[in-house]
Parts: structure tokens; C-alpha cells; sequence
């Protein structure tokens, strides 16, 4: 429940934000999975066997949508935004087996392992795709203007 709760959120909300023609039901929809998976995720670990095992199943399918939903949008796109969404997807992934092997789960992972490759997975999801994603800012989002000045504000001078 804690790599879900808050952990894949942030870097959802900056992957998303990547494509510059995002259309509003795009991310409505993407968005509405993520609370859906992570209120899903919140029951799952509050319930007993065998029933913590079905929202965990749930919050698993909010995932998937989330990166089919990503995944659709790879047409035509860069190569640093298709990067950036395959470490999103990769680190993603870690949270829902975390979660079913850690404590909430069947416990088959001690706590201490469960933190650290919680911790390692932050590092990647956090500091990885940042880091990348300042780096290749200028490929990820196109190049600006050469001068630097915004053309469309220039009409009206």
C-alpha cells in the first residue's frame, strides 16, 4: 500500500504532461484510473485474505489501463517520451508485486526488503526519469525558437 499510495502518481502526472497535445478526456480518464487503482490498492490492504487478493487484482487492471493508455499514444511520438514512459511503466510495475509479496500481501518478502526495492524503485521512478527528462528536455519537448522569442506573441506587436 505504500509504493501505491504515493509513489507512481508523480511521475504518472509528469509522463502524462509530456505530450504536448493531451487531449482533456486523454487525461481524465488516465487520472480516473490512477485514483481508481490507488482507492483499490487503500481496500486491498485494509481487507483479509482472500478478498485483499481481488482489489489488489483490481488496482492491477487500473494499471494495465493506465499503460495502454500510455502505450496508444507512441505513434509518431519521440524517442525521449517513449523512454521516459517505458522507466514510468518499468517502476510502475514494481509497486503491484511489491505489494503482493511484501506485508500487505502473502508476506513472502521480509521488511526489510520490501523497503529497500521500494526505496531503489523511488530512486529509479524519481530521480532516474527526472534527471532524464531534464537532460533531453529540449528533444522530449521540441526545440524552441532559436532566438528564444514566442512568435505568436509577436503578432500582436
Amino acid at each position: 500500500m505504500r509504493g501505491l499510495l504515493s509513489n507512481e502518481s508523480s511521475s504518472w502526472c509528469v509522463s502524462v504532461s509530456l505530450s504536448v497535445s493531451v487531449s482533456v478526456w486523454y487525461a481524465h480518464a488516465c487520472g480516473s484510473y490512477d485514483v481508481l487503482m490507488i482507492l483499490a490498492s487503500l481496500i486491498g490492504a485494509m481487507n483479509v485474505a482472500p478478498f485483499k487478493y481481488m482489489w489488489w487484482f483490481a488496482a492491477f487492471v487500473f494499471l494495465i489501463l493506465i499503460i495502454v493508455q500510455l502505450l496508444q499514444r507512441f505513434e509518431g511520438a519521440k524517442d525521449g517520451y517513449k523512454l521516459c514512459n517505458y522507466i514510468f511503466i518499468a517502476t510502475a510495475c514494481v509497486y503491484p508485486l511489491v505489494w503482493m509479496l511484501g506485508s500487505e500481501g502473502t508476506a513472502a518478502l521480509g521488511l526489510s526488503q520490501e523497503v529497500g526495492i521500494i526505496t531503489v524503485t523511488d530512486l529509479v521512478a524519481k530521480l532516474g526519469f527526472g534527471l532524464y527528462f531534464l537532460f533531453n528536455f529540449d528533444e522530449i519537448m521540441g526545440d524552441a525558437d532559436e532566438d528564444g522569442v514566442n512568435q505568436q506573441s509577436q503578432q500582436y506587436v
